[in-house]
């Protein structure tokens, strides 16, 4: 869970950060980067994230990005998640990044 946090540094980010380092492409050693490329189709997609409240109330945030990968989406949205309208739409719940949905919008 990230939860949300008061200090200059995000969580959310540092919690991307830390999920940019572990995503591999298949077959390489050469780590995903999660920036637009100018040449790259752009994709709208879904990215949905369970929350959870202090006092234990589960629901779902879920955010709809454009970018050109999943991957990015997940950028996008954790950048999302973390903005002050974002918490404070889902009341001040934590989201789970880690068991983040992530679609192609209409699929």
């Amino acid at each position: 869970m990230i939860p949300h946090g008061q200090s200059d540094e995000n969580p959310l980010l540092r919690a991307f950060d830390a999920f940019q380092e572990s995503v591999v492409l298949p077959g390489s050693q050469i780590a995903a980067r999660p920036w637009w490329r100018a040449n790259d189709p752009i994709h709208r997609w879904t990215v949905t994230m369970p929350t959870v409240t202090p006092d234990d109330r589960r629901g779902t945030h879920t955010f709809v990005v454009l970018s050109p990968t999943a991957v990015e989406a997940l950028a996008a949205a954790l950048r999302e998640a973390g903005q002050d309208e974002a918490i404070r739409h889902r009341r001040n719940a934590a989201v789970d990044a880690d068991a983040a949905v992530i679609k192609l919008w209409g699929r």
